[in-house]
This record gives C-alpha cells, structure tokens and sequence, in this order.
C-alpha cells in the first residue's frame, strides 16, 4: 500500500495545490464525520465476512483494527493528504498495523462513491437525532416559561405598532406551535434520510453476492435506497432537503431572536436577557449587548443560503455531477442549527421580564380601540364600519389633545359620533373605561385559539400533548438506533474472536 492510489494510472504524485486546496479540507470534513465513517467501514467489513465474500483472517484483521480505530478517535491516525483522501488514508493505517493484503480488501464490492454517500447519510441521521433532541428540550423550555407566564398581559405588536392587547404566555405558546411544525418537518426529512446507500457502488451494483439489506440493518436504518444509481454520492436530495429544513428551523430561531432583541431595548424595556449571555462594550461602560440573539440572527441570515447553495452543487446530469463531493456538505449547516438551538434555550430559561411595565404599556396607546369599536356594533347596532370611523375619530381627536385611553369617557365618545354619525351614542364613562381596560380585552376574547384565559389553557395543554409526543418518537428512535449499534458491536466482537 506505499503507492498512491493516483500514481498506477497517473503516474504521478498529487500535485501540492491539490493537496492543499482539496485533500486537506475535504479529509478534515470526513474527520468530523469520523464515527459515521468508521461505522460505514465496519458494517460492510462485516457483511463481506458474514456472506462469505471475505474470508476469516482479513475480515478479523480488517474488523480489529478498525474497531480499535473508531475507538481511539481520529488522532490515532496519521494523516499524509498528499496519499489522497480519507479512504486512502484508513487503507494506509490499516496497511501500516495489518498488511497491504487486509487493507486492500476493504473496497471489495463497493465504490467511493456509495461510501460516501452512506457515511454523509449515518452522520445526517446521527446530527439530525442531536438537532430534534434540542428542538424537543427548547420545545419544552418554550411551554415552561408559557405556563408561567400564561397570564402576563403585554402589548401586541403589527407594523411593530400597538395593535392590540396579548399574553406573553399566549405568544410563547405559538412559538412552541412553529418549533412543532418544525419538528415534523425534520421527521419526515429523516425517514429519506435514514436509508442505507451501501452496495450501489459506482452505480451498476455488483458481481459480488452482497447483502445490502443486512448492512443497512447494522448501520440502523430503516430500509435501503433500492436503485443502485439513486444510491450513490450524486443523487442526493436529502441533503437539499435538510438544508432547507435546518433553514427553515433557523429562520424560526432568528425570528424570535429579533423580538427578543427589540423588546430587550431600553426604549421597550420588557425582557432582560442574562448577564451571561451578554457582553459588554470595549469603549462605552454602560453597554450590556445581547450577543446571545445576535449570534441567532446572525446565524440565521447565513442560512438562508443553504439551500441555494445545496441545489448549486446538483446543477449538472447526474452521470457526471461530482461537485457535491468536493464540496463542504451540510456539516456547516447542523453546526449553525446546534448553536442557535443551544443559545435560544438558554436565554429563555433565563430570561427576566418587567411584568408590571408590560402590562402597563398594554393599554397604553389605543390598543383597546377595537373593542370600543365592537361595543359600538353590539349596543348601539351601528355596522362595523361605520364604528370604526367614529373610534379613529375619537382617537385622532384624542391624540392631538394629548389625551390616553384612561382620559376618555362618553363625553368624547358622543363628540366623534356627532362628528362621523351626526348623533350621540349615549354610552356611560364606566361602559367606555370598561372597553378601553386591556385586563378586560383579554378577558373577553373566546375565539378558538385566542388570548382568553380558558382558550390559553387548552392551547398549552395541545402543546403539552404534542410535546410529549415529540419526545416519544425520540425516545423510540433513539433506542432503535441503539440496538443497532450493539448489533453491530457483538458482530465486530464476534469476528474478532472468531478462531
């Protein structure tokens, strides 16, 4: 195994921009699926061995060292990126502890190419259990702080204007609705995720009798991609796929982030992030900057580009698109979606609210209007419409005086209907302080899925019940994936022992 594999038909060595601008980048990529890599090599060692295609000493040389390696990590091999990638450098290590004759058959019955393509979909499954284990634990931070907060009166925001009285607990309550969607979502990315490409080789299959089936139940997945072309490293359309996901999960965080980052502001002053997740200035003292949300939205702005950047690399026929291989994958991508689902959880769990000048701000600038303005409809029998106008009068009116909600009574009601209707309306200063009081807006409200306090409490216990589902599946699916793992565990160890 001294000579590399490009030198028998090139006859010569890869040149050094070529080490450092592709060998070098892409093996370290394949460092960081290490575990997956190594997982991949050693089902389908295994198989060879169990189906008879090998024999005992290579597959009991090829097994023992490659359990020993994905054991003692990656920086228990040595790596020369001028021999060629990552596969050429497992060979090369294995050579080096077991002979040229083991480590040669370790490509028997497969290609570069379904390797490759396995190894991105075990680590796409594995990243995609670790982000959905955060999405559920952020979930249930989510519905914690809703509960606690289930009855928080604050103001509602459209055009980032006062538009009408809200619960915080109500708001958190549709964020934990969007993270759901979110959640089904990547279920269902990762049901076209977790199949096994092994044994599609270059893309023809092959004259060796293997068991793709038995691989793919080694490795944990749920079944195989049955064309042995669809299999290989250039159909891959899960991989857009999950970046459009991730983004999609990402776009949810930044979102959030944003308000956050507004309602943090000393202008609102409604929520404090922690002083951990803070950072100061360099010149100004005073400064407590919320880095925590900045790193979401920044992060979240770069994943807007994953998905055009994943469908870039699928531009070309795919008999002759490798442009996926040489590219970054969507490591990067799962690493964003960790950090941000990381950062969110945390300041939630740790976030201070100023209930108190909340609620305040609530009925603070005309944020009751319409309620004054359906008290109208039902009391006085007026259209909607035209109740409407005689309450933008009145606020109008209103806010050129310099008058707040709490200032106005009949008086000034029966002066904005003469104004638009040519009539008083004759309503009481306890009628019209009972509209315009935000306590009583969402008190009122009984819509399916509103701020009323009974319709909040369904809504958290829905949540509550999807929530438990979510963490259900994980638990299932993470128990699965397990007992493939020892599956394949006792088969290494089985070989190994074997006389």
């Amino acid at each position: 195994m001294s000579l590399a594999l490009n030198e028998a038909r090139l006859g010569k060595a890869a040149h050094p921009s070529l080490v450092e601008a592709m060998y070098e980048p892409l093996i370290a990529q394949d460092i960081e699926m290490f575990d997956a890599y190594l997982a991949v090599d050693l089902a389908h060692v295994i198989m060879l061995a169990d189906r008879g295609i090998i024999g005992p000493d290579p597959a009991r040389a090829l097994v023992g060292v490659l359990s020993k390696l994905r054991s003692d990590g990656p920086a228990s091999i040595k790596i020369d990126a001028s021999f060629g990638g990552f596969l050429l450098q497992v060979e090369r290590h294995i050579a080096s502890v077991s002979g040229p004759d083991a480590a040669g058959m370790l490509q028997l019955g497969r290609s570069r190419i379904d390797q490759n393509a396995a190894v991105a979909r075990v680590y796409a499954r594995n990243s995609l259990i670790s982000v959905m284990n955060q999405l559920v634990d952020l979930q249930g931070v989510v519905l914690d702080r809703a509960r606690e907060w289930k009855a928080v009166i604050m103001p509602g925001y459209t055009h980032l204007q006062h538009a009408q009285p809200w619960v915080l607990g109500h708001y958190l309550l549709g964020q934990h609705d969007v993270f759901q969607r979110d959640f089904q979502r990547l279920v269902g990315v990762y049901g076209r995720t977790n199949l096994g490409s092994l044994g599609g080789v270059a893309l023809s299959g092959t004259s060796w009798p293997i068991d793709r089936r038995y691989t793919a139940e080694l490795l944990g997945h749920a079944g195989i991609v049955r064309n042995s072309k669809d299999a290989g490293n250039f159909v891959m359309d899960h991989q857009p796929e999950l970046a459009a996901m991730l983004s999609i999960l990402m776009s949810a965080l930044g979102r959030l982030a944003s308000e956050l980052y507004i309602w943090s502001s000393w202008e609102f002053g409604l929520v404090e992030l922690d002083e951990s997740l803070c950072g100061t200035s360099s010149i100004m003292p005073q400064k407590k900057n919320p880095y925590a949300l900045e790193r979401i939205r920044a992060l979240a702005g770069e994943a807007i580009g994953w998905l055009p950047g994943q469908l870039g690399l699928f531009k070309t026929p795919t008999t002759s698109d490798c442009d996926r291989s040489f590219s970054s994958g969507i490591t990067p991508c799962f690493k964003a979606t960790r950090w941000g689902l990381l950062l969110m959880s945390e300041a939630l769990r740790t976030m201070r609210i100023d209930e108190n000048r909340m609620r305040e701000r609530a009925g603070a600038f005309w944020s009751t209007a319409s309620n004054l303005a359906d008290l109208i409809v039902r009391e006085r029998g007026l259209d909607f419409r035209r109740a409407h106008h005689v309450v933008g009068a009145l606020v109008k009116t209103a806010v050129a005086d310099g008058l707040r909600p709490s200032d106005v009574g009949a008086a000034e009601v029966d002066a904005a209907a003469k104004a638009v209707l040519s009539r008083s309306l004759d309503f009481t200063d306890e009628q019209i302080s009972t509209a315009l009081n935000s306590a009583e807006f969402v008190a009122t409200r009984v819509s399916e899925g509103s701020i009323g306090p009974q319709e909040i409490e369904k809504q958290l216990n829905l949540a509550m019940e999807d929530h438990a589902a979510a963490r259900s599946w994980m638990e299932e699916e993470r128990a699965r994936l397990s007992a493939a793992e020892d599956r394949l565990a006792a088969a290494a160890s089985r070989i190994i022992a074997a006389a």
